[in-house]
This record gives structure tokens, C-alpha cells and sequence, in this order.
């Protein structure tokens, strides 16, 4: 969902911004439950190459998405590593999906403990889930590894800069304008939260300036 929503507050845009998709796909890429089912140490390893590759990027993202409105082969470049980007996250997402089908499908009855359902032996369907999940994560990683001429090419400035803490811990709920009636389910709610965080991050990024509104519209209108 949250990739969705990033795609179409992208679309309203000129500018290519990959820093906010990296960050959500280095967040899942460190998600308790894919680690504990890719029990094979091939797959940990491709997924760390994965997460290592992006860390790398991301830390020239700043200074690329700062100097591609004045160098289009930045751009261009930028262009390129978003399709890449948002591969990541569809596979990521893909997988995710298969998690939670698993996790249903392995719950004991009368227990909703996710300990519970995390240690049960491997099967043929792991074996399978570690294979597909292996290819995939490694296609990915050389896809991204066949952009580093060119972003060495460009010479772009790298940054130590920290990847942003969950969306969660960075909002502040109690400060949204948002009714219950309105949006009811959480799960809708925190969908709202999420567009609208990442929104304003959108805004902040090409204007350079703080914005304090927490209303969507408000906030969609100033973009």
C-alpha cells in the first residue's frame, strides 16, 4: 500500500525522488518475519547484499536528487534507479504477502502467538519460498549493481546521513486532523497517515521549507 500511495504522490511532481522508496525497502528488508523464514543461509546472505547495495545508493541520494534538476544525466540516472526501486518493493511486497498466507495457513488452532507460528520445522513449501525469494533478491541486486559506473561517472557526493526512524515513531497522531468516523478501520487510518506523511516529505524535499499542515487536502493542494 505504502509504495501505491508513494507512486502517486510522485506522479504530481517533476522531480524523481528514490530516497523515501529506499528507505521503506531497507525497513523491510529488515523485517523480523522475512529473516526468520529465509531459514537458508544463501538467502541471509543475498538479502544482506541487497540491503548493502541500497545503503550504498542511499547515501548519494541527497546530493542526486539535489542536482538533478540542473544535470540531466542525474536525472536520468535517478529515472533508472526508481524503476529499479520500485521492483524492489513489489517483490518485497510479494513476499510479505506470502508471509501472512503462511502465517494463517501454520497457526494453530486456538493460539495466536506469532512465536508459535515462526518455529514450526521447515517443509517443501520453505524449501520453494527460499529458492523463489534467493532468485529474485539476487536478480535485484545485480540490476542495481549495473548502475554503479554510471553513478560513478557522475561523481556524486556521499552523505552519512541515517535512515528515518519508522513512520510511526516519526508521526505524531494526535496532531491530524483525521475523524474516526470518518476513515473508521485502523488499518484505513494508518493508511491516511502514511499518504500524508509521506506527502509532506514530498513537499519539504522540493521546497526546501517546514510544513505544518496535517491536513491532506490542504497539503495535496501546496504540491
Amino acid at each position: 500500500m505504502a509504495t501505491k500511495l508513494f507512486l502517486e504522490a510522485l506522479s504530481t511532481i517533476k522531480e524523481v525522488i528514490v530516497s523515501k522508496l529506499v528507505d521503506f525497502s531497507l525497513e523491510k528488508l529488515a523485517s523480523s518475519e522475512l529473516l526468520q523464514f529465509a531459514t537458508d543461509k544463501r538467502v541471509l546472505e543475498e538479502i544482506q547484499n541487497l540491503e548493502k547495495e541500497l545503503k550504498q545508493i542511499r547515501r548519494v541520494l541527497d546530493d542526486a536528487e539535489e542536482r538533478q534538476m540542473k544535470e540531466q544525466l542525474v536525472k536520468d540516472w535517478l529515472i533508472d534507479l526508481q524503476n529499479l526501486a520500485f521492483d524492489v518493493e513489489d517483490v518485497l511486497d510479494e513476499f510479505a504477502t506470502k508471509i501472512d498466507r503462511r502465517n494463517l495457513m501454520m497457526e494453530p488452532r486456538g493460539s495466536s502467538s506469532k512465536t508459535s507460528r515462526l518455529n514450526i520445522p521447515s517443509s517443501f513449501n520453505d524449501v520453494l519460498f527460499n529458492r523463489d525469494i534467493m532468485s529474485k533478491i539476487r536478480d535485484l541486486t545485480t540490476k542495481l549493481k549495473d548502475l554503479e559506473p554510471q553513478r560513478s561517472k557522475l561523481e556524486l557526493r556521499m552523505t552519512d546521513c541515517e535512515r528515518p526512524t519508522r513512520l510511526e515513531e516519526r508521526l505524531q497522531p494526535t496532531s491530524l486532523e483525521i475523524e474516526n468516523h470518518v476513515y473508521g478501520r485502523d488499518k484505513d487510518k494508518q493508511t491516511i497517515l502514511d499518504l500524508i506523511l509521506i506527502t509532506k516529505e514530498i513537499l519539504q524535499s522540493v521546497t526546501s521549507k517546514p510544513c505544518n499542515d496535517n491536513d491532506l487536502n490542504k497539503v495535496q493542494e501546496k504540491l
